[in-house]
């Protein structure tokens, strides 16, 4: 008898083809032009400044709300409504960072 090998037949496998190789691309350089930037300006100042005035022109003697606060500077002044509570937290902080105002 002929010896019989269990299993099946070893395939040979098939060689891939080497993938070609990208040349890397030249690298662009880019010209700086000569505009400049401006900043647009605020129609009003600073927020720190406004929540002074209008603690000065609320005249609490127990302290003026930040409700108050707001509605004053929305009366006064030509702000963003939708970007008041922002500012008003910001000015607040650091307000009390400086010790500009107290709580």
């Amino acid at each position: 008898m002929a010896s019989q090998t269990v299993g099946s037949p070893k395939r040979a496998s098939p060689k891939r083809a080497a993938s070609p190789v990208k040349a890397p691309s030249p690298k662009k350089t880019k010209k700086k032009t000569a505009k400049s930037v401006k900043s647009v300006k605020a129609a009003h100042p600073k927020t720190i400044d406004m929540v002074v005035a209008a603690i000065k022109a609320l005249k609490n003697p127990k302290g003026s709300s930040a409700q108050g606060i707001r509605r004053y500077i929305l009366a006064n002044y030509k702000v963003d409504s939708s970007r008041i509570g922002s500012m008003l937290r910001r000015a607040f902080k650091s307000g009390l960072y400086k010790n500009t105002s107290l709580r």
